[in-house]
């Protein structure tokens, strides 16, 4: 009886041994090349169908007011605050004292309706993790193995995930702290 409990303690160290030495390499294998930009081309395949992020900002449309070559901006300066641009804060934090981090960044100079890769190529907000994914590569890679983001639908090929701007503000992208809900109480036995 001792031999066998002896052999179970021994075997339970070694699940133990296990199970630290593979999280740790999977650890390893998320975070290999954590400085690598990651980039999706307009042709790759995504896993999941992406949710449109067009149909729920067409109220906002850029366009409207800029419409004119007068109307862009050619050189970097602060946001107006007027009514129309109250509501867009700050951009990334860790860039708001940066000087030459501004509209032209992220948008089409000659077409706020559209994005603008470091390649120059436009793009559809619909395709915004392909921007964020310029400067956030881990991250766009854990998205695109659905690790990092929202994946709504079923198990079978119907899939529908959302993109960053679903949960996070474009011109404020990191996630507001939430406090957490108190514990639930137990009833008190009579």
């Amino acid at each position: 009886m001792i031999l066998i409990m002896q052999m179970i303690k021994i075997c339970t160290m070694l699940m133990i041994v296990l199970i630290i030495i593979s999280c740790l390499f999977f650890n390893t294998f998320l975070h290999a090349q954590e400085d690598t930009p990651a980039t999706v081309s307009s042709q790759e395949e995504l896993p999941n169908e992406i949710i449109k992020r067009t149909p729920k900002i067409e109220m906002y449309r850029c366009d409207e007011c800029h419409d004119s070559e007068e109307s862009f901006n050619s050189k970097i300066r602060p946001m107006a605050k007027d009514k129309d641009h109250e509501s867009i804060t700050t951009f990334h934090p860790e860039k708001k004292d940066d000087p030459n981090f501004w509209c032209n960044n992220c948008h089409a100079s000659k077409n706020y309706n559209k994005l603008i890769l470091q390649s120059e190529e436009k793009i559809s907000f619909n395709e915004s993790y392909r921007l964020c994914g310029q400067c956030h590569g881990p991250t766009l890679k854990d998205w695109k193995n659905n690790i990092h983001g929202k994946v709504v639908g079923g198990w079978l090929n119907n899939k529908k995930q959302h993109s960053c701007t679903s949960c996070h503000n474009a011109h404020d992208p990191k996630m507001k702290q939430v406090d957490p809900i108190p514990e639930p109480t137990r009833s008190k036995k009579s």
